[in-house]
């Protein structure tokens, strides 16, 4: 094992007091790659369930948004003094550009 692997079980190995039992650090959960991309939903096999399916896709859409640009708005807050009584606040948003 290289340093920084060695270094990250030794870390991960340690417990304060009153902390539970950690387990090994963990290779990431990923989508499937194929053909040098990313594999979509539409393209697993048949043999793969509805809670996979939906599982795969969250991973997927998680994992893609991570290379594309974030969602733009706009957003104005508007507060109104009733009186000095009260205030009555409206927010709202508009999107400048929906990104990935």
């Amino acid at each position: 094992e290289i340093g920084v692997v060695k270094e990250v079980k030794k870390k991960a190995g340690k417990k304060k007091k009153g902390e539970k039992e950690k387990d090994d650090p963990h290779e990431a959960i990923r989508p499937s790659i194929h053909d040098g991309r990313f594999l979509c939903k539409e393209e697993l096999g048949a043999d793969v369930g509805t809670k996979e399916r939906a599982l795969y896709e969250l991973v997927y859409n998680r994992t893609v948004a991570r290379f594309m640009k974030p969602k733009i708005t706009n957003s104005t807050t508007v507060t109104v003094d009733v009186g000095g009584k009260f205030e009555v606040k409206c927010r709202g948003s508009v999107t400048v550009d929906m990104g990935w």
